[in-house]
């Protein structure tokens, strides 16, 4: 080989011109060499098996993007069991607000809850799937694969941890609930309505007792000095009470006093002989109604009981009870 500058012989393997230090050309390393006989590794995407391993059960269905049954039935139980856990707890606090203040509209607002998590979840649940894939695969150190998945495989998937210590409290709540019902309710033991109650055989007023007809139910505005009771339709009903007659005594409260002198009448009252005792009995009946009215006064105690109905079809029956209440009349 010759210098192409001085024509002088050179070595093929020379850089440089023994004779003129001409530069023949730029000799590569023998790691270049080595590097271009190596072929080059494309780099594989591996995101795809990250999502299938995040998501797990039920991936097939979730890559649909369509309406989830699942999230519509079981709301924010469903979101737990995917691990949203940010997004389970909203939908719970929601539907607790629904439940207390949605009044008349808490089944229309709840479906409507469901609803908007069944036409969402599966579009919002993938997106949340692709950013922690991506998330993985960026902070993977090591840059193994297997690393990757086994990552997704802990952090993705489903858990069923949640759910059970939801549906504890759950059970918890409505347990306390009823115990609380049964402890404080008194309509589990009566058949009365609202302002009614079931009273006892032979209730009393000071020294008279008396025995309340069949289906009639105590007033809760009753008190010790004034009884009130009705049937459940109130066309008959009645009341006792006690009429202090020793002077004003602040501790009593005569409720319905006077009940013979309210009467417009124009004769004395009958005397009627009720268990050994003389009462004063006057009655009214006008064209809807009939109202009987028994009053007896002690030493300091004046009674008076008064019994009214409507004549209707229920004539024969209140007729039969006036009569049962006052032959159960007694002072002791």
């Amino acid at each position: 080989m010759q210098c192409p500058k001085c024509n002088a012989r050179i070595n093929k393997t020379s850089i440089y011109c023994n004779n003129c230090g001409f530069k023949l050309k730029d000799t590569p390393s023998k790691e270049t060499k080595e590097e271009k006989k190596q072929p080059v590794k494309e780099k594989i995407d591996i995101t795809p098996e990250v999502i299938d391993t995040y998501i797990g059960v039920g991936k097939e269905d979730l890559k649909k993007k369509n309406f989830s049954f699942l999230a519509f039935l079981f709301g924010s139980l469903y979101y737990y069991y995917r691990k949203l856990y940010l997004e389970a707890t909203i939908f719970l606090i929601f539907d607790i607000i629904i439940f207390l203040f949605g009044g008349a509209k808490v089944f229309i607002l709840n479906l409507l809850l469901r609803l908007y998590a069944g036409f969402t979840f599966k579009r919002h649940y993938m997106k949340h799937v692709e950013e922690q894939a991506i998330n993985i695969i960026n902070y993977n150190i090591s840059g193994k694969k297997e690393d990757a998945l086994l990552k997704a495989y802990n952090e993705g998937g489903t858990t069923t941890v949640p759910i059970v210590i939801i549906s504890c409290l759950y059970l918890f709540s409505i347990f306390s609930l009823f115990v609380y019902v049964i402890a404080t309710d008194d309509t589990l033991t009566s058949t009365e309505t609202d302002d009614t109650e079931i009273i006892e055989d032979y209730p009393e007023i000071e020294e008279l007792t008396f025995e309340v007809p069949s289906g009639f139910l105590e007033d809760k505005r009753s008190t010790d000095t004034y009884k009130l009771y009705s049937t459940k339709d109130k066309y008959c009903n009645f009341y006792i009470s006690e009429r202090y007659l020793g002077g004003y005594d602040p501790n009593r409260h005569n409720y319905g006093q006077g009940s013979i002198d309210h009467l417009k009448v124009t004769e004395e009252p009958e005397e009627i002989l009720i268990n050994g005792y003389n009462w004063k009995f006057e009655s009214e009946t006008t064209k809807t109604s009939n109202t009987y009215n028994l009053s007896y006064t002690g030493d300091y105690i004046q009674y008076n009981v008064s019994f009214f109905y409507i004549t209707d079809e229920s004539h024969a029956y209140c007729e039969e009870s006036y009569e049962e209440l006052k032959n159960s009349l007694e002072l002791n």
